[in-house]
């Protein structure tokens, strides 16, 4: 269903701070990331009150079923969130589980992402906790953890959204999607969902050795079983290029390796979470698409100072590809062993104001992304609500 939502943003390059996203937004019963861990960390909570315990540490959240998403880095980053400072990696209940992405017990020919997770000490479960089961249906978050390539049709229907998300999923592994992403541009760099789609991303990589020397370079992208692929090797930086060729302003999300792109801001609202969760790219204009150049994780918005450029700070830190367990992916308590490697970026239409609207097969890579140079840009908060996301395009990395 598409959502209306408040945002403070931030043109040269703009983004926006989410609000909460609502629960159950219809009938169809779609629930989304945060809520569904919202309530996982409510009863881990209630259980360790009955052990007398202060904290809890996260464990390993591995895939049952679907070794290509890359929910577990995802699902330890919204819990390690909702439990805030009741984390504690040295604490003696360890929380932890398993996912996978199967047929919707209560609507058949749906699909959701089934989380399930038990409380441990020492090893011993404990039946203070009831296990836990819950199901994430909100088809925007899917296509996140599932790492999707899929340009909505259908803005309103959760189940139609639901239907074209499968679509763009590989149906086993080594099986091509049914609607494969398409890779165009001159070199083969750019990656859109479908063929008539108007959003395309572009990987650009540069030697860590000529950072601040030279300018990143597109890289080429192919597909390998109907889902894009870029090389990218241990130790290059690179950079994502979004572009809107549409004729309207679109909010712009990033994902990498299942943690989004704000996750480590030192902007911060008032309930401790990132500040910042889009990027506000133009419309097309005379042909020209807009875009928006992503170099790295978000620092902050803050304009800086010349001693700031004299410490080597920056508004980013640049995306590095790194040895597996010392990237962004394995700063949580337990790294996970889900597919990482995948970076995918969601497109929604966004507007100036608002008023209305309804409420509502690879085994785990070797390497990931972790933390490159400090470097600058210009950022400007702005003020935007947006629709639903209508588009994901993920490109692939590793395998």
């Amino acid at each position: 269903m598409s959502a209306q939502r408040w945002f403070v943003c931030v043109g040269v390059v703009t983004f926006a701070a989410a609000a909460a996203p609502a629960a159950n937004a219809d009938a169809f019963g779609e629930d989304n990331l945060r809520v569904v861990v919202g309530r996982l960390a409510d009863g881990v909570r209630e259980a360790a009150e009955k052990l007398d315990q202060k904290s809890v540490r996260i464990g390993l959240f591995s895939p049952s079923d679907n070794d290509k998403s890359q929910s577990g880095g995802a699902f330890m980053s919204e819990l390690n969130a909702a439990l805030g400072k009741f984390v504690n990696p040295i604490a003696a209940l360890e929380i932890k589980g398993d996912y996978g992405y199967i047929n919707d017990p209560a609507h058949p020919g749906s699909k959701v992402v089934a989380v399930r997770a038990k409380l441990f000490a020492d090893g011993t479960e404990k039946k203070e906790f009831a296990p836990f089961e819950g199901y994430i249906s909100d088809a925007s978050d899917i296509a996140r953890l599932m790492g999707a390539n899929v340009d909505f049709k259908d803005e309103y229907d959760p189940a139609k959204r639901n239907k074209e998300l499968q679509d763009g999923l590989p149906p086993g592994p080594h099986k091509s999607p049914k609607h494969p992403a398409f890779v165009h541009g001159r070199g083969d760099t750019l990656v859109s969902p479908t063929k008539d789609s108007p959003y395309a991303v572009e990987i650009r990589t540069l030697l860590l050795a000529d950072f601040g020397k030279q300018k990143a370079g597109a890289r080429q992208a192919e597909l390998v079983d109907g889902e894009p692929f870029v090389e990218i090797e241990k130790d290059e930086l690179y950079e994502v290029r979004a572009l809107n060729y549409s004729d309207h302003e679109v909010a712009v999300s990033l994902v990498i390796d299942g943690i989004d792109q704000f996750t480590f801001s030192d902007d911060r609202g008032e309930d401790g979470r990132p500040k910042y969760k889009h990027y506000i790219v133009d419309a097309a204009k005379n042909g020209n698409p807009g875009q928006v150049l992503i170099n790295g994780w978000h620092k902050t918005a803050k304009k800086l100072t010349d001693a700031d450029r004299r410490q080597g700070k920056g508004n980013e830190l640049s995306f590095l590809v790194t040895e597996y367990g010392k990237g962004a992916a394995s700063k949580f308590p337990t790294q996970s062993q889900g597919k990482v490697g995948t970076i995918t970026v969601g497109f929604a239409k966004s507007y100036l104001r608002r008023t209305y609207g309804t409420v509502g097969s690879a085994a785990p890579g070797s390497t990931e992304t972790g933390f490159g140079p400090a470097v600058e840009s210009k950022q400007t908060p702005v003020v935007r609500t947006t629709d639903d996301p209508s588009a994901f395009v993920t490109v692939r990395y590793s395998r």
